[in-house]
Order: structure tokens, then C-alpha cells, then sequence
């Protein structure tokens, strides 16, 4: 399986993959949505095993992390859950989260958008 190149999820969020180390993988990540710079390419990495996949971006700006774990499915898109753990309740960063409010879980879908082979 070749993971190299850009990945696009149903909010138009990209993963970008540009190097693939055994089963470890590196690249950027732009999202669309929260709290996240809009235009800001943020540092991923992640493992690979077979049809496998598990990555962290570090949202530095805001103050929240999010880890993604996924199948890559016989069509070739990537079927996601993730959790995102925020610090802080409010944009201004000045109001901590409580423990119980500091996650947020969902799922993502994730296709490719260059032209290589998802063989």
C-alpha cells in the first residue's frame, strides 16, 4: 500500500503524507473546522500496518491535540474515529476545561485526491 500523498476528509480538512519511514509516517495537516488557524499546516505522525492507520496532530495555536485511528477501506478511502482533548473551554485561551469536558469524539472519512495508486 502506497499512503504517500493528500488525503481529503468530508469537510475538505486535508492529511498530507510526504514521507513514509517502515511502518511510520509524517506529513501536515489542515483543517477546516474548530478552532484551528484555517490556513495553518499542522505537523502529523502516525503508524501504518498493512490497512492500518493511527496519527496525532499536535493544534499547538489552540491548545488541543487530536489522534485518529483508521481502516483503509476496499474503496480506498480511510474510515476514521477520532478523539480531540481541548485545554481550554473558550478561544481566548483564558478558562480551563474540566475533565469532563475536555474531549470531543468522532468519525471522518478520508479520500485521496492525487492520482496515485491506492494498490
Amino acid at each position: 500500500m502506497d499512503w504517500l500523498g493528500t488525503w481529503e476528509n468530508q469537510n475538505k480538512s486535508r492529511l498530507e503524507i510526504t514521507r513514509v519511514d517502515l511502518d511510520r509516517f509524517y506529513g501536515t495537516f489542515q483543517s477546516t473546522r474548530g478552532r484551528a488557524v484555517q490556513d495553518q499546516k499542522y505537523p502529523v505522525s502516525g503508524s501504518i500496518q498493512n490497512e492500518l492507520i493511527a496519527f496525532v496532530v499536535n493544534f499547538s495555536s489552540v491548545g488541543s491535540i487530536v489522534s485518529f485511528s483508521g481502516r483503509l477501506a476496499e474503496d480506498g478511502s480511510i474510515h476514521t474515529l477520532w478523539t480531540l482533548v481541548r485545554e481550554y473551554a473558550d478561544e481566548a485561551k483564558t478558562k480551563k476545561t474540566q475533565p469532563w469536558n475536555s474531549f470531543t469524539v468522532n468519525s471522518d472519512l478520508f479520500r485521496r485526491l492525487d492520482s496515485q495508486n491506492v494498490d
